[in-house]
């Protein structure tokens, strides 16, 4: 059963701004959706160059080109003002980074990921070519979603491209596929019967089904238990990435207890770079995020007044791999809490993911991502999405991350080793 987003969205954003909110997601009620994505980009995500969006239609009708729409810190601003139907104009109306545009913080997004959105009317005389350019960054992909904002499949081809999966104009130019500079082209079409991996993607149905911003209803009964991780099936309407898989754990936050998180990583790329794929890693990115769990899902950011020195004002609650420290054998520790059970400071191998200030008593929820697994058993990919911790407990072993619930007091002054031995 699913609730539009539109209300729910007016409970995270707070009153000051709903309606702000409630206009930022009023265009995802179109009936199809690109997304372009950079995981890790090396360099401003501002500089990024964007693929180019041509239309091509079947019945004598004249192509089009789309300008791209501008793209700065104030994007967002355009988005509203301008509201539905601007993507008949220009390409990539939206940009979404919970960190750069709050009104798009929903969908369980991850800090580390930018992605920019281009909504189209379903047309079946349509197709849609894509062109762009090979970057540096840990992670690109280009995915097409259905009129619910779900991935689908046709003709054995699902309609979604990871970097090293493009096939480039020029031989021997993909970054991913063999060692070659970012900046060589590729074209991707979006054409209603895909023959071609790599480079044509399925093209959307008219179907029914529940809008783009209608997301999943939060359980209210025969739940999966607090503080244990599972592996839940695909959500619909959430605009997932298809390379990636995800186990969740809800969780309650409550005064003076945190929550102590141990687990092995996979080893992952830890670098921003274009480089081949399949590797000697176990999986090309990893992270662990804190959300509210409330529709639309966004993620937890809190205002950090200490950000005021380093430009960052805002503090996500995701730790992606590359800032996670990890011990001799492979081993992370993630403390998740209220920040005022936060100890003043906090140990070397030790990272610490806050509540929501703004809802402290709302039920949370955990997010291990797993992306792109190279031969690796024990990847979240392999786990059975049946909502059982003890089936992803049995698939992950030493890499499922155990949650240790712990006095804060007892953290705080005896260090996360006695709140596992609890």
């Amino acid at each position: 059963m699913n609730i539009q987003s539109n209300h729910a969205r007016t409970v995270v954003c707070g009153t000051l701004i709903s309606i702000l909110c409630l206009l930022s997601v009023s265009s995802f009620a179109a009936t199809g959706t690109l997304i372009y994505r950079l995981y890790l980009p090396d360099g401003p995500w501002l500089k990024s160059p964007l693929p180019e969006i041509t239309y091509h239609y079947s019945d004598g009708r004249e192509s089009r080109t789309l300008p791209t729409c501008p793209q700065n810190q104030l994007s967002w601003l355009y988005h509203l003002l301008v509201g539905p139907g601007q993507e008949k104009h220009c390409a990539w109306p939206e940009f979404a980074n919970p960190l750069y545009n709050v009104f798009l913080n929903s969908a369980l997004p991850d800090s580390a990921s930018y992605y920019w959105v281009s909504h189209f009317d379903i047309d079946p005389f349509m197709s849609i070519e894509v062109a762009g350019t090979f970057v540096d960054a840990r992670f690109m992909s280009l995915n097409v979603y259905d009129a619910t904002g779900s991935s689908f499949e046709r003709n054995g081809i699902v309609s979604g491209l990871a970097d090293y999966q493009i096939l480039p104009q020029e031989v021997d130019a993909n970054p991913w596929q063999s060692s070659a500079q970012p900046g060589a082209k590729y074209v991707i079409n979006v054409v209603p019967n895909p023959t071609q991996f790599g480079a044509e993607l399925p093209y959307p149905e008219l179907e029914e089904g529940a809008p783009v911003g209608t997301y999943p209803e939060p359980c209210t009964d025969q739940c999966p238990p607090t503080n244990y991780f599972f592996r839940g099936a695909r959500g619909v309407g959430l605009l997932g990435e298809v390379n990636n898989a995800y186990l969740s754990a809800l969780i309650q936050p409550q005064d003076g207890q945190v929550l102590v998180i141990r687990g092995r990583a996979p080893v992952s790329k830890m670098n921003r770079l274009a480089q081949p794929w399949p590797a000697q890693e176990q999986v090309r990115y990893w992270s662990l995020c804190n959300y509210i769990y409330e529709s639309p899902y966004p993620l937890v950011i809190n205002a950090d007044i200490n950000g005021l020195f380093n430009g960052q004002l805002l503090k996500p609650s995701c730790a992606k791999d590359i800032d996670i420290p990890l011990d001799g054998v492979q081993h992370y520790t993630i403390v998740v809490g209220k920040s005022s059970d936060k100890p003043q400071s906090l140990p070397d191998d030790v990272v610490w993911l806050s509540h929501s200030e703004l809802f402290p008593n709302q039920r949370h929820i955990l997010l291990l991502r797993n992306q792109l697994p190279n031969n690796f058993p024990q990847a979240i990919q392999n786990v059975p999405q049946d909502f059982n911790p003890l089936s992803a407990f049995s698939v992950m072993g030493l890499y499922y991350p155990r949650i240790h619930p712990c006095d804060a007091e007892t953290f705080t002054n005896l260090g996360w080793q006695a709140c596992i031995q609890q």
